[in-house]
């Protein structure tokens, strides 16, 4: 039984009802493409929004990556300046390679997707290249750090050689100089000194590059310090030689003087005693005599035994002469020149 819609007539309610029936499909179709259309829609921002994302976070890992190798690449090429030398030649080749890496930058080839992974690779090449650069600067570092110590130690060794040498100089000289010296104050002063070097021998040098460094400088200082210790004992002791040797010389002078003037005097009374002329004293007379052949020969003399001796008128002063016809000698003074017995000029005086 039909269903009487009020205010319809019945042909019209049954033409309404069969489009209806038309229509009820085409609007369920619509309302599926409209549904579909919003999903699509929301899937694509979703996307959209998804890849906008993923490149702006590639965008910022790249700079940061960026600025992280750039601070690596300063210390490494500081470490290399400072300590390649000593670190060698192999490793601070290998950092040197490793420095040539270049710095990243944001993509712009292609689209976002592509970017978004290109900047992705270079953030993580940039921070391979970082890793790489700063465990070789570290090495390099150490390397350095290791030839410091090594030559700090070699240096103090030497310092302590050079303080051992001066030592035992030192004490050399002090033994050396004992006495000779006016003033023993510099001699004190240097035993003062080889204490002061002695102590400071003696003393540990430690293990680390500072320590090490401190003593060798310590020890240098000392030798300095004995050194100049040294200096003025050997001028005091040069001055004390000095004024020894000008003393002995002028003792030696004086006694040459000395010797002269005895020399000279004698030499005065033998030429005073060869000018005067033989004489002798009889009882208040005198005698004349021929000249003799020889004014200054050698006289003879002879006793009762007939023996004779040869007697040098001219060198003989105070002589004893037999005068011509005497039986015995008289002492006397002959003035003149002739032999023993009166054959001369002259008499006795």
């Amino acid at each position: 039984m039909a269903t009487i819609v009020e205010g319809v007539r019945p042909g019209r309610q049954a033409q309404g009802g069969a489009r209806r029936r038309l229509l009820r499909p085409a609007a369920i179709g619509l309302v599926a493409v409209v549904l579909v259309a919003g999903g699509a829609g929301t899937a694509w921002a979703r996307w959209n929004s998804g890849v906008n994302t993923r490149l702006a976070a590639s965008a910022a890992s790249v700079d940061a990556a960026a600025a992280q190798l750039t601070t690596t690449e300063a210390a490494g090429k500081a470490a290399l300046s400072e300590d390649g030398a000593l670190a060698g030649a192999d490793l601070a080749g290998q950092l040197k390679a490793a420095l040539s890496a270049a710095v990243p930058a944001r993509s712009s080839d292609g689209s976002r997707e592509q970017q978004a992974a290109a900047n992705t690779a270079a953030s993580s090449s940039a921070a391979a290249a970082s890793s790489t650069i700063a465990a070789l600067t570290a090495k390099v570092r150490a390397a350095a750090a290791d030839r410091r110590l090594a030559d700090a130690g070699a240096a103090y060794q030497a310092a302590a050689s050079q303080l051992d040498a001066s030592i035992a100089a030192s004490s050399a000289l002090l033994a050396g100089s004992q006495g000779q010296v006016s003033d023993d104050a510099v001699r004190q002063a240097l035993a003062a000194a080889i204490s002061s070097a002695t102590a400071v021998r003696h003393a540990a040098a430690g293990t680390s590059l500072d320590s090490l460094t401190a003593a060798a400088q310590a020890a240098h200082d000392q030798v300095s310090s004995l050194a100049s210790a040294n200096d003025a004992v050997t001028a005091a002791q040069a001055a004390w030689t000095s004024a020894q040797q000008q003393a002995a010389a002028q003792k030696a002078a004086a006694d040459a003087a000395a010797a002269a003037a005895r020399r000279s005097t004698t030499s005065s009374g033998a030429k005073a005693s060869s000018s005067t002329s033989a004489r002798t004293s009889s009882s208040g007379s005198s005698s004349k005599a021929s000249p003799s052949t020889q004014a200054s020969s050698s006289a003879s003399t002879s006793g009762s035994t007939g023996s004779s001796s040869s007697i040098d008128v001219t060198q003989m002063p105070g002589y004893t002469v037999l005068p011509k016809g005497a039986q015995s000698p008289v002492t006397g003074t002959w003035c003149g020149s002739g032999d023993a017995y009166g054959n001369a000029t002259g008499g006795w005086c």
